[in-house]
């Protein structure tokens, strides 16, 4: 038995302030200051495999005895398999699969030939070394667990499932199993022209903006093959990433130095294997954009990157009635190499070319004299548009939240927030209490955020909070 401490909990992370012996009839004493706690149950070293089980929080007053009492789940079991790819007739042996695991004194060992059903998965929002081995079975409470698995081709892959007592049978799908998705069409010119050599990108917005890409032949011609999950596959194992009330499509877009982009062809997600003649994508005559990027003191800022996301509706096909705001919060800062940017020179000056008439979401970010994370800001623009300077200040916003009542508590859980092109280099966790502060955000009003609690018992979701978020849990184990 292990006592959590309470607190407002950042990069650290929480500590264990106390370890407790059980009497074999499960009653356990302690002197504790005042306070939130959490009490974490550790199975013994004979017991191992057991999960160890969070207690709700506890609310600790000077001078009164405060009694502590919890249920530990049950284990639910099941049977794990991997979605076996169409072309397989027989499976190959790949090799073979070592896996050690030591806990204290106890060491684990298994041994098993690839392909093989296989996952090592951890719950959500849990402390402490509690990975366990799904070897063709599940043996874990209901909740929500990350798992790290291997398909049929050696490859390896991971995502977020849920374990509940009304399945008796977790299937995940390995990339090698997922649809194929072939698209073919034509790279125009704003003349009508073929525009020889283009590339064309595919973006999934509910895999955080994950791309495909291949270039045109001397005719404008392209094909692209990927293997894509499909709406059931997304709702079965990435929990973590699909956006909520998902539109369940993807972008393509094409690009040509010296052109505006093509508007972004916006395509359903399919449920299996899929041909699809997307027809001409026609770039644009093209736009540029020039600006100077400083700090707070009106001092210039080199080296920033600028990054433009679409915004305006009239940027897609079909246009969409609105803006596409919650689609933006997925792109993270590796994934915009197919949307228009540039990098500022040392004097702070930039030029954004391959742009087209419309609005865009410009993000500008630095590493700024050697502070450890990036200084981020954001800026509305409507393209063509007379020379901007971008201000970036210090990050000093914050966000924070609270179970809007006590039963819906996520305590110790990992604290998610995303806005374009930005992301934290520090772990955020709830407290003792479910709740939770984020410091050192980028100046965030009129900016799309989408906030997310990650737990083995529960997972709450927002899009566009407010500053101080009473959450409640959205989707239940």
């Amino acid at each position: 038995m292990a006592v959590v401490e309470e607190g407002r909990f950042g990069y650290k992370g929480p500590e264990k302030i106390a370890k407790l012996r059980v009497l074999p009839d499960g009653r356990f004493f302690c002197t504790l200051p005042e306070g939130v706690y959490v009490f974490k149950a550790e199975p013994m070293l004979r017991d191992y495999g057991s999960p160890n089980s969070l207690s709700p929080p506890v609310f600790v007053k000077a001078g009164e005895v405060t009694r502590v009492e919890w249920k530990l789940k049950p284990r639910i079991s099941c049977s794990l398999n991997l979605a076996l790819p169409l072309w397989f007739t027989q499976l190959p042996q790949l090799g073979t699969l070592f896996i050690r695991q030591e806990r204290g004194e106890h060491v684990y060992e298994s041994r098993c030939e690839l392909p093989s059903r296989v996952a090592i998965a951890k719950p959500l929002g849990e402390l402490g070394d509690e990975d366990m081995i799904w070897d063709g079975s599940v043996e874990a409470p209901q909740g929500f667990y990350r798992f790290t698995s291997w398909g049929w081709e050696g490859e390896q892959f991971n995502g977020v499932v849920q374990v509940s007592e009304n399945v008796d049978r977790l299937a995940i799908s390995p990339p090698s199993a997922l649809p194929v998705l072939t698209l073919t069409g034509q790279v125009l010119l704003p003349n009508g022209k073929p525009a020889n050599y283009a590339v064309v990108t595919l973006h999934d917005p509910d895999q955080s903006m994950r791309r495909w890409a291949t270039v045109c032949d001397e005719n404008g011609h392209f094909r692209l093959k990927v293997r894509i999950p499909s709406k059931s596959t997304l709702e079965m194992q990435h929990l973590d990433t699909l956006l909520p009330n998902s539109r369940h499509q993807l972008w393509l877009i094409a690009w040509k130095p010296g052109y505006g982009h093509s508007p972004i062809r916006l395509l359903s997600r399919p449920e299996g294997n899929l041909t699809l003649d997307v027809g001409k994508l026609q770039l644009s005559s093209e736009q540029k954009l020039e600006g100077r990027v400083v700090d707070e003191k009106g001092e210039p800022i080199g080296f920033a990157s600028i990054v433009m996301l679409p915004l305006d509706p009239s940027l897609f096909e079909p246009s969409p009635k609105e803006p596409l705001w919650q689609e933006l919060t997925a792109f993270e800062d590796r994934s915009v190499s197919s949307m228009p940017h540039a990098q500022a020179d040392a004097e702070g000056r930039f030029r954004v070319s391959g742009l087209r008439e419309g609005r865009y979401l410009l993000v500008a970010s630095v590493l700024y004299r050697g502070e450890w994370r990036p200084r981020v800001t954001y800026q509305l623009v409507t393209i063509p548009s007379s020379q901007l300077t971008i201000k970036i200040p210090e990050p000093a916003e914050t966000f924070e939240g609270s179970p809007k009542s006590v039963s819906e508590a996520l305590p110790l859980a990992e604290v998610v927030v995303n806005l374009p092109c930005w992301r934290s280099y520090r772990t955020f966790r709830t407290d003792a209490a479910g709740r939770f502060l984020v410091e050192g955000l980028p100046r965030y009003e009129g900016v799309p955020m989408l906030v997310k609690l990650l737990h083995r018992d529960g997972i709450a979701v927002a899009f566009n909070p407010p500053h101080f978020w009473n959450y409640q849990i959205t989707l239940r184990p």
